[in-house]
């Protein structure tokens, strides 16, 4: 029964570009997360990282942790935390956090412009979020950036995909949390 949905599904062409999209757009963040995934951090990077390793290595406040954490969004250092507590690298970090955030946000534009008018403008728009040279830019940086997009699409998605188009209250509440 599964497989004949799948056959049903893959007779569309824009079922079939949306596949190629996903494709295009894993293949292009994969090569540049392979070529630039360990490159010396940035300032602001090593910020976040710092903040993270003080917490998972129980370390005694350095003399800039004032400064830097009150100017610095928590969450992001929390999150990297759970990960410096599992003992992952680096690399594991910008993995999880950034490069499958960054591909998702790909697919949710293209689901919210699905949604909002047709397939054809979600593919349109789903394309020029996968090439959009800050997108790529930026899946490669221990910044806000990524992870905020992904959650402000999600948020959007679930409002409204779920809330306005399916008149479930459940949208509105997750898309009011994230």
């Amino acid at each position: 029964m599964n497989k004949e949905r799948i056959k049903t599904w893959l007779k569309s062409n824009e079922n079939k570009l949306l596949i190629l999209l996903l494709v295009f757009t894993i293949v292009i963040r994969l090569y540049y997360f392979f070529k630039v995934g360990n490159q010396p951090v940035w300032w602001d990077e090593a910020d976040y990282l710092a903040i993270s390793k003080v917490w998972a290595l129980n370390m005694p406040q350095p003399e800039w942790w004032q400064h830097f954490t009150g100017s610095r969004p928590l969450l992001m250092s929390f999150i990297c935390y759970l990960f410096m507590k599992l003992r992952t690298g680096e690399l594991i970090i910008r993995f999880f956090t950034l490069l499958l955030p960054s591909i998702l946000t790909v697919y949710l534009v293209y689901a919210v412009g699905r949604d909002l008018y047709n397939k054809k403008i979600g593919l349109i728009s789903g394309f020029l979020m996968s090439v959009y040279w800050v997108h790529i830019f930026y899946t490669y940086r221990v910044l806000t950036d990524i992870p905020a997009l992904f959650l402000g699409m999600l948020s959007i998605y679930f409002f409204w995909s779920i809330y306005i188009k399916k008149n479930k209250n459940i949208g509105l509440y997750l898309s009011v949390f994230l």
